[in-house]
């Protein structure tokens, strides 16, 4: 019984080892999204990318963070100091905050891989639709968003648009004309390659190009 006891004891510790050294669910889940970056932020930190919850920045010499906080659906610029985010709050610390402002909340459309359907979602609650301006605006956020190099927007038999993407924003170029009201559309992002990776089916609207405030479109793509 010993010998059994002495098993036992061995295996959930074991048990115990493996699960603090494997990822907690939830840890890496966005909290917002960096949208300028100013001076020492430490860790370096890229516009346009996903903040994960609990970071934590340090922003040293002439630092600044602006950041959309997906939750409270607020835009906030924070200077100097120590700079925690999470998922249901954030906290500056030695700095100050100076600009929060609330915005429209994010609205977030998970794109699956070319061939696959695309489901729209709001980041909180909201109507599910698959809109985009008639002058598309997004940022490609994601596990695959720094493999996407190109746009295409095809519609009614014909392409649109065929565009190169530099980093992980995009704005319809203000050179072409506006899409047309209502009607239906594909986005295509391209990989590195120039393959087909990601397809969503929209429909251009003028109602997001007027609704005040503009919610900020994310295109998931993982």
């Amino acid at each position: 019984m010993a010998m059994s006891g002495t098993i036992l004891r061995t295996a959930a510790a074991a048990i115990l080892a493996m699960a603090a050294t494997m990822p907690q669910a939830g840890a890496q889940k966005p909290a917002g999204l960096a949208l300028e970056v100013v001076g020492e932020v430490s860790p370096p930190l890229m516009p346009f990318t996903e903040i994960a919850d609990g970071t934590v920045l340090v922003l040293g010499t002439g630092g600044r963070l602006t950041f959309a906080h997906y939750n409270s659906c607020r835009e906030v610029t924070v200077s100097g100091g120590r700079l925690t985010i999470g998922r249901l709050w954030y906290e500056v610390t030695g700095g100050r905050i100076e600009r929060e402002a609330r915005q429209a909340c994010p609205n977030q459309i998970r794109v699956r891989s070319s061939g696959g359907q695309a489901g729209g979602l709001v980041l909180r609650a909201g109507p599910s639709v698959r809109e985009l301006p008639t002058r598309p605006y997004f940022v490609l956020v994601g596990r695959r968003a720094g493999d996407i190099a190109g746009v295409s927007v095809t519609g009614g038999g014909e392409t649109v648009a065929d565009l190169a993407l530099e980093g992980r924003r995009f704005q319809w170029p203000d050179q072409l004309p506006a899409l047309r009201h209502r009607a239906a559309y594909r986005l295509v992002l391209r990989d590195r390659d120039g393959a087909e990776a990601f397809a969503l089916d929209f429909v251009a609207s003028t109602t997001k190009d007027t609704e005040p405030p503009r919610p900020l479109a994310l295109l998931r793509v993982d």
